[in-house]
């Protein structure tokens, strides 16, 4: 029992470490995804009330999937060609941390 105990304890851990390493753009997106899919089914304000009917349609998408690979690309666009990438992956890594505040809270702000 201890072992499997101290199994899960690692894997957690080393899960938790891994996932902090994904470049900060990439983080965005992904947090994003999850925000926007959260707040789809569960937003009340009228934007996500209005978002719902067409999910990731409305911002062009079929789903979170394509979302999150289209994101990914954009910004990997954007980082080879910016003049200082450390600007933009600290506006992404700023961006990530509101969104995955806002998902820890189960609050639904504004539409990214």
């Amino acid at each position: 029992m201890a072992n499997g105990i101290r199994f899960f304890l690692v894997f957690t851990l080393l899960g938790t470490a891994l996932a902090g390493c994904a470049p900060p753009c990439d983080s965005y997106c992904t947090t994003t995804a999850a925000y926007i899919e959260r707040c789809l089914a569960d937003g009340t304000q009228q934007e996500w009330i209005e978002a719902k009917d067409s999910g990731f349609g409305y911002w062009g998408y079929a789903d979170a999937a394509e979302f999150t690979s289209d994101c990914k690309a954009d910004f990997d666009g954007q980082l080879s060609s910016a003049a200082d990438p450390s600007v933009l992956e600290q506006a992404c890594q700023d961006e990530a941390s509101e969104f995955s505040l806002l998902e820890s809270r189960g609050q639904c702000a504004e539409l990214p």
